[in-house]
C-alpha cells in the first residue's frame, strides 16, 4: 500500500537523523549544548515512533519480536517510572532540568526509540547503513575538535581538554570511545574492498587519538581495557583464520606496550608538563579519593531508600544529607555520584539498578550464546560494552551515550532474535484511519513534551539579554517563563531571582521597576519551593536572595530550613553566619563562621567574615590574630581586607590598607581608594585618587573626569 510506504519512508528518516542531532549547538536555548540536541531528539523520536505505531496497527510485520531484551527493558522502564512517582521531587524526577535533560521523560523517549530500532531495522542493510550515518557523523564531530586542537575554535570549557559540539570533554571522550568500535565493527563486518576498509582503520585510530586528547581518564582506561580484552578473545578463540588470530594477538600487544611504555615515561619532565599526558599520568586511586568520598555518600543514601530509590535528580538530595565536610574544596552541589551503576542504585534503588545491569547481561549472554555472532564481531561488541561500561563506573550518562548505547542495544537483539517470516496482515486499523488519529495524538503529545520547556528555555536567554525595547521586555521574558511548570522551572526561579538582584545592584531601571522584579520573582520562587520544600540548594539560594533584598527575618528562617536539611555544609554555614553578622547577631556570626574557618581555611572568604565578626563583637584581638596568620599583618594591602574593615565600621583602618595598596600606582587599586575616600565623605581625596588613576591609565580618563565632575557637584 502506497500510505504505509510513505509512513516507513519517513519513519526510518527520522532514525537516520538522530546521529545528527549531536551537531546541534542551540544558543539561543539556555544550556546551548543540551537543550537543542535533546529537542530535537525528542521531536524525531516522537516521529518515528508515531509512525510506527500506524505501520504496527496496520501490518503485523512491524510488530516488536519477543525477547528477553525488551522485556527487561520494559521492566525497568515500569521500575523507573515507580521510583519517579515516589520520588522526593516527582515532578523534577519526570521532568529533570535543562542542565540534565533527562528524567523519565527521557526514559520513555529511549524506550519508543529501542521499540522502532527493534521493530524498524529488520535486515543486515539497514544496520549497516546507520552505523556508516552515526560513523559520518562522528567524522564530522571528531575534524570539529581538530579545529579546536589548531586553535581555530573555541575549547568550550576552556583549557585543552577538547569538547567539539558536545560542550563537555567528558561527553565528547565517551562519543568518541563508541565510535572506536563501531569503526572497528563496520571494518571486520561489512568492509569490501581496500578504500573503505582504509577508510575504517582510520576512522577507528582518529577516534581513538581524540579519545587521548579528551583526556578523560576513565575512557582512556576504558579504551584501552576493551581493546585489549577484543583482542583476548580473538586471540584464543576457536576457528577464526591465523591471520585473525595474528590481529588479536597483536591488538593485545600493542596495548600492553603503550601501556607499559607510558608508565615507563610518566614521570619525565616532558609528561609532566603537557597538558593532556600530565592529567593522564595522574590516574592514581588517591586521585579518585573525591569520587570514593561520594559514592560512600551514595550507598548512604541507598540505605535510607533501598527498594525505589529516591528518583532521577534525587542524589542533590542525598549529597546535602550526608555531605562530608572534606569535600569542600569540590564543586558546591553534586547532582550525580559519577558512577552509573550507583546513580541508577540511587534513583531506582536496588530493583532499577539491577534491571539496569540485566540490559549489560542480556547483551552479553546474546553474545556469547551459539554461533550467531562469530569470533571477530562477538569479539569487538563484548570490548565495547566493556569499555563503555568501565568508563561509566566513574562518570555518568548523556543523551548521546544513552543513544549509541541503546542502538548497539538494538542491533545485537536483533541479530541475536531474527523474526520469524510473516505474511502481512493482521490489520487492527488502517493507515487511512490510524493516520490522521495517531497525528492528533503526536501533535498533542509533543506540544506538551516539549513546548513549555523550549518556550522557558529560549525565556531564559531572551530575560537575561539585552532587549530593544528595554528592560520591562526582559522582565516580561521572565515573568512569562515563570508561569510554566514543567522542565527547568528551578533554572528559570534562579535566574529570575539573579536578575532581580542585579536590577537593584545596578539600579537598573526606576524604583517601581526594581520593586516589581524583587516582588515577582520571589512569588515566583517560593512557587518553586512548594515543590521541593526540602532541597538545601534551593534554600541557600533565597536565603541569600532575602538577605540582599533586606528581608532578615526571612533569610534567617530559609537558612535554618537549609541547614536541617545539610547541617554540615560550609557554603550553607557561611550563608547563615553572614545573615547573622548582617543582622547584628554577631556571637551566632562568630560561632558559625567559626567552625568553617577551622575545618576550610580561606572558603568562602570565612576568615574575613569571621574577623568582622570578631570586630563586631567587641573582640578586635581575635580579628587581629586572624588577619595575622593569614597575611602577616592586620592591615595588609588586600583590598579585601579594608573592604571587611569598611563592613565592620573600620573606617580609618580601611582608608590605611587601601592607600598602602594605591602605592601600587594600580588602575584597580586607584579606584578602590576613590571608593573608601567617597565613602568617608572625603571627596577632595577621591578626585586625587581619579586623577591619579587618569595618570595611570590615560585610557580611564574620559570615566575619570565624569566622575570627577559628579564629585564636585556633589562637594558644593
Amino acid at each position: 500500500m502506497e500510505l504505509v510506504r510513505y509512513v516507513r519512508i519517513g519513519v526510518l528518516a527520522a532514525v537516520f537523523a538522530i546521529p545528527a542531532v549531536v551537531l546541534i549547538v542551540a544558543n539561543t536555548l539556555y544550556f546551548p549544548f543540551i537543550t537543542g540536541k535533546g529537542f530535537a531528539f525528542r521531536l524525531l523520536v516522537e516521529l518515528a515512533f508515531a509512525g510506527w505505531v500506524v505501520l504496527a496497527l496496520a501490518d503485523r510485520a512491524y510488530r516488536p519480536t519477543k525477547s528477553v531484551a525488551l522485556w527487561l527493558g520494559l521492566a525497568f522502564v515500569v521500575s523507573i517510572g515507580l521510583s519517579t512517582i515516589l520520588a522526593e521531587n516527582p515532578t523534577k524526577a519526570f521532568w529533570s532540568n535543562f542542565e540534565r535533560m533527562e528524567g523519565y521523560v527521557l526514559i520513555l523517549h529511549l524506550a519508543m526509540y529501542v521499540v522502532v530500532l527493534t521493530s524498524m531495522l529488520r535486515t543486515e542493510r539497514l544496520w549497516r547503513n546507520l552505523i556508516y550515518t552515526t560513523l559520518g557523523v562522528a567524522a564530522i564531530v571528531g575534524m570539529y575538535s581538530v579545529f579546536q586542537l589548531s586553535g581555530a575554535f573555541v575549547i568550550n570549557q576552556g583549557g585543552l581538554r577538547i569538547d567539539a559540539t558536545l560542550g563537555n570533554a567528558t561527553y565528547f571522550a565517551v562519543y568518541m570511545l563508541v565510535h572506536v568500535f563501531l569503526a572497528l565493527y563496520a571494518l571486520v563486518r561489512w568492509a569490501r574492498g581496500r578504500v573503505v576498509s582504509v577508510v575504517l582503520g582510520i576512522l577507528a585510530l582518529f577516534f581513538s587519538v581524540l579519545v587521548m586528547y579528551s583526556a578523560t581518564r576513565g575512557a582512556i582506561l576504558g579504551l584501552l581495557g576493551g581493546l585489549a580484552l577484543a583482542g583476548l578473545i580473538v586471540a584464543f578463540s576457536k576457528g577464526v583464520s591465523p591471520l585473525v588470530r595474528r590481529a588479536g594477538y597483536a591488538a593485545l600487544a600493542l596495548v600492553i606496550v603503550l601501556s607499559l611504555g607510558f608508565v615507563a615515561v610518566k614521570d619525565t619532565q616532558y609528561v609532566a608538563e603537557h597538558p593532556i599526558f600530565s592529567r593522564i599520568a595522574s590516574i592514581s586511586l588517591a586521585a579518585g579519593e573525591t569520587r570514593f568520598t561520594i559514592w560512600s555518600m551514595a550507598l548512604e543514601g541507598v540505605a535510607e531508600r533501598p527498594m525505589f530509590g529516591w528518583g532521577q535528580e534525587g542524589f542533590n538530595y542525598v549529597f546535602n544529607e550526608f555531605y562530608r565536610p572534606e569535600l569542600v574544596t569540590q564543586e558546591p552541589w553534586f547532582d550525580r555520584a559519577h558512577n552509573v551503576v550507583l546513580d541508577w542504585l540511587v534513583a531506582g534503588g536496588f530493583l532499577g539498578m539491577l534491571l539496569y545491569l540485566s540490559l549489560y547481561a542480556v547483551l552479553i549472554y546474546y553474545l556469547w550464546r551459539g554461533t550467531t555472532f562469530d569470533a571477530k564481531d562477538r569479539a569487538i561488541l563484548t570490548g565495547l560494552i566493556a569499555a563503555y561500561g568501565f568508563h561509566n563506573l566513574f562518570v555518568f550518562d548523556n543523551l548521546m551515550s544513552y543513544v549509541l548505547f541503546l542502538m548497539v542495544f538494538s542491533y545485537i537483539t536483533v541479530r541475536a532474535n531474527p523474526s520469524e517470516p510473516q505474511v502481512s496482515g493482521g490489520e487492527i486499523l488502517s493507515p487511512q484511519v490510524g493516520l490522521p488519529v495517531v497525528a492528533v495524538f503526536l501533535i498533542f503529545a509533543a506540544y506538551f513534551l516539549n513546548a513549555p520547556g523550549y518556550a522557558s528555555a529560549s525565556g531564559i536567554i531572551q530575560g537575561l539579554s539585552p532587549q530593544p525595547l528595554g528592560v520591562q521586555k526582559n522582565l516580561q521574558y521572565f515573568r512569562e517563563a515563570s508561569e510554566r511548570s514543567g522542565l527547568g522551572y528551578q533554572e528559570v526561579g534562579e535566574q529570575f531571582l539573579q536578575f532581580a538582584i542585579q536590577a537593584r545592584a545596578m539600579q537598573v531601571g526606576d524604583e517601581r521597576f526594581r520593586s516589581d522584579a524583587t516582588v515577582t520573582a520571589q512569588r515566583a520562587f517560593e512557587s518553586i519551593l512548594v515543590q521541593a520544600p526540602n532541597d538545601a540548594r534551593l534554600l541557600v539560594f533565597y536565603a541569600t536572595f532575602l538577605r540582599q533584598v533586606g528581608d532578615l527575618d526571612g533569610a534567617t528562617r530559609v537558612i535554618e530550613q537549609a541547614l536541617q536539611e545539610s547541617p554540615k555544609k560550609q557554603s550553607i554555614l557561611v550563608e547563615a553566619g553572614t545573615i547573622d553578622l548582617v543582622a547584628g547577631r554577631f556571637t551566632s556570626a562568630v560561632e558559625r563562621l567559626g567552625s568553617v574557618y577551622a575545618s576550610a581555611g580561606r572558603y568562602g572568604n570565612a576568615h574575613l567574615l569571621l574577623a568582622a565578626a570578631h570586630i563586631r563583637a567587641g573582640s578586635p584581638a581575635a580579628a587581629k590574630e586572624i588577619l595575622i596568620k593569614e597575611y602577616g599583618s592586620a592591615e595588609p594591602p588586600e583590598t579585601a581586607v579594608a573592604t571587611m574593615y569598611l563592613d565592620a565600621g573600620q573606617y580609618d583602618a580601611a582608608v590605611r590598607i587601601a592607600e598602602l595598596a594605591a602605592q601600587s600606582n594600580s588602575l584597580q587599586a586607584l579606584q578602590f581608594l576613590a571608593g573608601v575616600y567617597y565613602r568617608g565623605n572625603q571627596f577632595d581625596k577621591a578626585i586625587t585618587a581619579l586623577s591619579r588613576a587618569k595618570q595611570v591609565a590615560p585610557e580611564y580618563a574620559a570615566q575619570a573626569d565624569e566622575l570627577i565632575r559628579m564629585l564636585s557637584a556633589e562637594r558644593r
